[in-house]
């Protein structure tokens, strides 16, 4: 029997807790945040998650999460495109320069180009973030008192944002089979019209 005892850090606000996954790097301890957490949105908001169709009120769908997925992704794009142009830059001086700089978007593909860590800024407050989870909507933060006190501040004083409708373009074999049936006849009569006007 394999037995591990782990020691983790507990986020605790008025009576609830959850305990975000959590790794070391560097010896400093990140948590990951995921936007549809359900223990996280109830710790963070003091509401339980919601996804019915209409209800907006449980969840962490704010713009202060879109602008910290954002400054994330603009970071790692900006370091990116410096290693990027170091290596050009050694590669291409006998190259023609084109007119327009290729802009490249970070991606999991770019992990051994990139830093594990970078400091980004949001709404003037500063914090270290992973570089896993680029291209989702989680985020793996610093798990410090001052980042948590920001981030339950900005929560707070965030408005939810009204959920996306679903396009249903589904449609049931009869459906399918009736829209064939009938685009089917429409291809038949033009057909017909077109014959007896020759």
């Amino acid at each position: 029997m394999n037995l591990t005892v782990e020691q983790k850090m507990v986020l605790y606000v008025n009576g609830n807790h959850c305990i975000p996954e959590q790794k070391s790097v560097d010896g400093e301890t990140y948590m990951h945040l995921k936007k549809w957490d359900r223990a996280l949105v109830k710790t963070l908001t003091g509401k339980s998650l919601d996804l019915r169709p209409g209800k907006a009120s449980g969840s962490l769908n704010i713009d202060i999460w879109d602008e910290m997925i954002r400054a994330r992704q603009d970071k790692a794009n900006q370091l990116l495109q410096e290693a990027l142009n170091t290596e050009e830059d050694a590669a291409t001086e006998n190259k023609k320069k084109s007119k327009k700089p290729q802009v490249f978007k970070a991606s999991s593909k770019h992990a051994l180009v990139l830093p594990l860590k970078f400091t980004i800024s949001v709404q003037g407050h500063e914090f270290q973030v992973l570089f896993d989870g680029i291209g989702t909507k989680s985020v793996w933060i610093e798990f410090s008192e001052e980042n948590l006190k920001w981030l339950k501040n900005s929560v707070d004083s965030s408005e939810q944002k009204p959920r996306k409708k679903r396009r249903t373009s589904r449609r049931s074999g009869n459906d399918q089979e009736k829209s064939q049936e009938k685009s089917d006849d429409d291809n038949d009569e033009k057909n017909e019209e077109s014959s007896s006007e020759n």
